[in-house]
């Protein structure tokens, strides 16, 4: 029943509550419990199944709206999400050269999302950035 509901709302937020209520269960039961959820809805559940099933997300939003997507975990400030987003996606992001967005040119799609998490006030976000500008900064991106 619970991963057969059609609202998707409404199931992202039992599915978001279950870790509180199923903490209360025996282990037996909160693991066949867990076998019944859906990996697209276990990702919300916690850290580990978000690494284990994010790639899912990408199947589920269209090619055009996943910038969408990166630019909204930016506003909410989600650095779990950015660290892995940006660690995934470093080399492609950093020759995607000439990134065009609102008439301003940035040198690669890395460039705009630090001044993207700066202008949306993503403190957590932007230093998971810089973090990884320096210690890439080792490898001569920017010779």
């Amino acid at each position: 029943m619970l991963v057969h509901n059609t609202n998707t709302n409404n199931l992202l937020e039992t599915i978001q509550s279950l870790p509180k209520a199923i903490q209360l269960l025996p282990d037996e039961i909160q693991r066949i419990i867990l076998e019944y959820v859906l990996p697209r809805y276990k990702l919300c559940l916690n850290k580990k199944y978000y690494l284990q099933y994010h790639k899912i997300i990408f199947t589920q939003i269209p090619k055009n709206k996943i910038e969408l997507y990166i630019r909204t975990m930016v506003r909410q400030d989600n650095s779990f999400i950015i660290h892995q987003l940006v660690s995934e996606n470093w080399d492609k992001w950093l020759t995607t050269v000439n990134y065009w967005h609102r008439c301003r040119n940035y040198p690669n799609y890395i460039e705009f999302l630090n001044d993207y998490c700066f202008e949306q006030g993503a403190t957590k976000s932007k230093e998971i950035i810089y973090k990884l500008l320096i210690k890439n900064a080792d490898n001569h991106i920017y010779d």
